[in-house]
């Protein structure tokens, strides 16, 4: 293993680390540092550890490492190090079941007062257990065992402290000027029968939105897939994903210009795709105002992204399959598209069934 030593540069700094398995890799990376929001002539690497939670008003960050690498046993070592940080504050409360129903029938009323046309109904369910540092890395072990499709980690914030998750679902890949998007919506549990045009629809939905936010761009030469499956564990959805050119910056990109929207064609492709429909609703605006009118659950990082990227790469993944740990416990997070179509008792259920694929291993 080599480790990197690096300069800590940037504004809002605190410190924290990340563990992460990309997609089909066998052995974990990690970076430890600062955590640091809009920051200023950023050192980026080709694998910055980066987070957004689902709320826009607050900032992405970046992990400016001091030091990183990969291995097992080296990142073990940092887990036992930076896991003591671990908050010994008691998990929050559980997603009533009747508040969570309330939700899903207040999405169909805005839906048939045509408001919107689809939002993504969320709870959580807190666990409370003893949670020693050695049974999280066991957890997280599991986690790359069971899904070596995902994007597996297990991070530490000062402010959002520590969550761990394996995300089936690319926001973006960017890498050498060619990039995807991932469609990911519509979800069959082992419960169900099949596929019903209520899945369908959902997935048409997220489909119609990342086709306008790539026209948005001036982006025409994207391919896109015809509607596959994906599985994770015993669940399935539909997905479909889009192969295009990054449009190319006005000029090259410098080091204060890394995260400005209007220089960087790379962050602006990032800021208008996220949230997409699968995790917040359609059309956009309108959507994510319901749900901050609404939803009573603070999702924080749940729904948001985290993965690696550059200045013009990028590695992101929605953070879905997740849970928040303490010392006492973990809560896990799920949601459901909700459509005309939707039972709340089957949402209900769904929902159980996602938290279920991280749950089971802590």
């Amino acid at each position: 293993m080599t480790v990197m030593e690096r300069p800590n540069k940037g504004a809002n700094i605190q410190q924290g680390m990340a563990i992460y398995r990309k997609p089909q890799a066998t052995l974990p990376e990690f970076s430890v540092g600062n955590w640091c929001s809009s920051p200023t002539n950023a050192a980026f690497s080709a694998d910055t550890f980066c987070l957004q939670p689902f709320d826009r008003s607050f900032d992405l960050e970046i992990l400016q490492a001091a030091q990183c690498g990969e291995g097992w046993e080296d990142s073990n070592q940092i887990w036992l190090q930076y896991g003591t940080q671990l908050s010994a504050e008691p998990p929050p409360m559980s997603t009533p079941a009747s508040e969570f129903v309330s939700e899903v029938l207040g999405i169909q009323q805005a839906i048939a007062s045509h408001q919107i046309q689809k939002a993504v109904a969320a709870r959580s369910m807190s666990v409370s257990q003893p949670m020693d540092l050695n049974r999280i890395w066991h957890s997280f072990i599991q986690l790359h065992e069971a899904y070596p499709a995902a994007f597996v980690f297990v991070l530490i914030h000062p402010q959002w402290g520590c969550w761990m998750g394996a995300s089936p679902e690319t926001l973006l890949r960017a890498e050498n000027g060619e990039a995807t998007v991932m469609s990911l919506a519509g979800t069959l549990t082992q419960d169900q029968d099949g596929w019903t045009s209520k899945e369908a629809l959902e997935q048409s939905v997220t489909s119609t939105f990342i086709r306008e936010v790539l026209a948005a761009q001036e982006i025409h030469d994207a391919v896109e897939s015809n509607v596959g499956e994906l599985q994770m564990g015993n669940i399935k959805h539909l997905m479909s994903e889009w192969r295009f050119k990054l449009p190319l910056p006005s000029a090259s990109i410098q080091p204060n210009d890394v995260f400005d929207v209007v220089r960087n064609p790379l962050m602006l492709l990032i800021a208008q795709l996220h949230p997409t429909p699968a995790v917040g609703g359609y059309p956009q605006a309108e959507a994510l105002n319901w749900l901050r009118n609404n939803e009573s659950l603070s999702r924080a990082l749940y729904s948001g992204f985290v993965g690696v990227m550059g200045s013009q790469n990028a590695n992101l993944f929605v953070t879905l399959r997740c849970a928040q740990l303490f010392q006492s416990g973990y809560t896990l997070y799920a949601g459901c598209g909700v459509n005309a179509g939707s039972d709340p008792n089957i949402e209900w259920k769904e929902t159980a069934a996602k938290m279920a694929l991280v749950g089971q291993y802590l």
